[in-house]
């Protein structure tokens, strides 16, 4: 019994002290609306689920946990260069869960290989088009997260008058009526919102989820 006792002591101090290294303090905001930080975007790679998951009927074996993209590589150099250009949360969802999809984030990435030459159409974290731009700026991360928030920028606008799901269209098939980019756009979307809600109420501050507890 005095064995079980001790044990059982240990496993508690072992606890304390493992929680006390690896839970940081989250920053608790009024909006629930955080700024961009380095943080915030290594939070956003941390919590993010495999593509898997996006699927109406995801398939066996398709966890919803976190996938652990943070511990990618280049998560780190990433999350710098996106804290820097991107302007709210909702850009850095958008940069954090495409680098993550296309490419793992992974800078040297190839993709969409030209079926008669073989040569790859894509490039980089973003898996930008050679049609964009060159593949060495598409495969430098600071250039590639610039120019990947300007094209998304540009989609939600030059796409304003398809559905908001279907906003990011243009992003990932060059316009905003080709019916594979606006469901791709529909399924990262949905995922989008999921994340944010997830941030959001991360950071939201006490006292208001208190006061929407107390309204239910």
């Amino acid at each position: 019994m005095k064995h079980r006792t001790i044990l059982s002591y240990i496993r508690l101090v072992l606890s304390v002290l493992l929680l006390s290294s690896v839970c940081e303090p989250i920053p608790a905001y009024a909006d629930g609306e955080p700024p961009v930080t380095h943080a915030l975007v290594m939070e956003a790679f941390r919590l993010l689920p495999e593509q898997c998951t996006l699927a109406p009927s995801p398939p066996k074996g398709c966890s919803r946990l976190p996938a652990g993209f943070e511990r990618k590589e280049e998560a780190d150099a990433f999350a710098t260069a996106i804290a820097h250009d991107a302007r709210d949360l909702s850009e850095v969802l958008a940069a954090v869960q495409t680098v993550a999809y296309e490419s793992g984030v992974n800078s040297h990435a190839k993709g969409d290989h030209n079926a008669l030459t073989g040569e790859p159409q894509s490039y980089g974290g973003y898996q930008l088009s050679v049609l964009r731009v060159p593949p060495e700026d598409a495969m430098d991360i600071e250039v590639s997260t610039t120019v990947w928030l300007a094209l998304y920028r540009n989609s939600l606008a030059l796409c304003e008058k398809n559905l908001p799901e279907e906003r990011m269209a243009a992003v990932y098939s060059g316009n905003c009526a080709y019916r594979g980019g606006r469901k791709l756009s529909r399924t990262r979307m949905a995922g989008l919102a999921a994340l944010g809600a997830q941030i959001r109420a991360r950071h939201a501050a006490p006292e208001l989820v208190a006061g929407a507890l107390s309204a239910e």
